[in-house]
C-alpha cells in the first residue's frame, strides 16, 4: 500500500485542496481510496465519504461511491466504464444548493437541484442522457420557478433529444421538446417551444445590461433552429400587459399585443 497527499490553494481566493489517499496494487487491479480530505471550492467545505473506491483493471474502471459532500449536499460517481457497452457510469447531484453560484457571478441564485447523468459504451458508440429537476429557482428574488428536463443521446440518429419544462406557482409556463443534432451543419437545432403566460421578467438577469424593468407575459408557440450560438426563433405569441426599459435611452416602452 501506498499513500499519497495533494494541497492546492488557489491564489487571491478561499479555496483549496487537501486530498489524502491511498494505492494499494493487487495481484490483478489498482485500488485507490480517498481517505478523510477537504475541499473548500465556492465557499463550501466537501468531504469525501467513507466507503469509496477507485479499481482500475486493464482498461476497465470502477468507480465505488466517490462521493463529496457538504451537509446534505452530494456530488456522487458510481459505476463502471469498461469495453462492455452494457455498463454504465453515473453522477448524482443531490439537493446541491444553488446559492453558492453567487460567488461566481454578481446576480442572486437560490433554489437545489436534483440530477443524473449516465454514460454507456464508452468505448464504442457511446450513450449519454442527463435528467435535471430544478426546485425553486430565484433569480435577483424573482421567482423563475420549478425546471425539469430529460436530455437523451439517441444513437441511431445520432442526436440529443431535449425534453425541458418550467412549472411557476403551480402552472406550466413552458414546454420545450426537440433535438440537437451535431453533424447536422446547417441547423442543427431542432426545437419547439409552447409559452403559456410566461413571465417575461424571466429573460431581465441575462439582458439587464440591455433592458430593464421587465414586466408582461408571453404565450404562443414557437421554432428555434439553426446554431446552438446563434439561434433563430420564429413562430407568433400573444403579448400582455408588457414594458420595457431600454437602458441606453433611459425611456420605458408599454405594450399588448401580437408578436411574430
Amino acid at each position: 500500500t501506498a499513500t499519497f497527499g495533494f494541497d492546492l490553494d488557489q491564489v487571491d481566493q478561499t479555496n483549496n485542496v487537501r486530498l489524502r489517499g491511498t494505492v494499494d496494487f493487487l495481484s490483478d487491479s489498482t485500488r485507490i481510496v480517498m481517505e478523510p480530505s477537504t475541499l473548500k471550492l465556492l465557499e463550501r467545505e466537501w468531504t469525501f465519504n467513507e466507503d469509496n473506491y477507485i479499481k482500475v483493471r486493464n482498461s476497465g474502471w470502477r468507480f465505488n461511491d466517490l462521493t463529496l459532500q457538504n451537509g446534505d449536499q452530494a456530488i456522487t460517481i458510481d459505476g463502471l466504464v469498461s469495453e462492455n457497452p452494457s455498463h454504465i457510469l453515473k453522477l448524482d447531484v443531490q439537493r446541491l444548493d444553488l446559492s453558492l453560484l453567487n460567488v461566481l457571478t454578481d446576480k442572486k441564485f437560490t433554489g437545489t437541484m436534483n440530477g443524473r447523468v449516465k454514460m454507456s459504451n464508452y468505448y464504442g458508440d457511446r450513450s449519454l442522457e442527463n435528467e435535471i429537476a430544478v426546485r425553486e429557482l430565484n433569480i435577483n428574488n424573482f421567482l423563475i420557478g420549478d425546471i425539469t428536463g430529460k436530455n437523451e443521446w439517441d444513437t441511431a440518429h445520432h442526436r440529443f433529444n431535449i425534453n425541458l419544462a418550467i412549472d411557476r406557482t403551480q402552472h406550466r409556463i413552458m414546454d420545450l421538446s426537440g433535438d440537437y443534432t451535431p453533424d447536422r451543419t446547417v441547423s442543427p437545432l431542432n426545437i419547439s417551444a409552447n409559452l403559456k403566460e410566461a413571465n417575461l421578467k424571466i429573460v431581465e438577469p441575462f439582458i439587464e445590461d440591455i433592458l430593464s424593468n421587465i414586466e408582461g407575459t408571453i404565450s404562443g408557440d414557437f421554432k428555434i433552429v439553426g446554431q446552438l450560438a446563434s439561434p433563430q426563433i420564429s413562430g407568433e405569441g400573444k403579448v400582455a400587459d408588457a414594458q420595457i426599459m431600454i437602458n441606453y435611452l433611459k425611456t420605458l416602452y408599454r405594450f399588448t399585443g401580437k408578436i411574430g
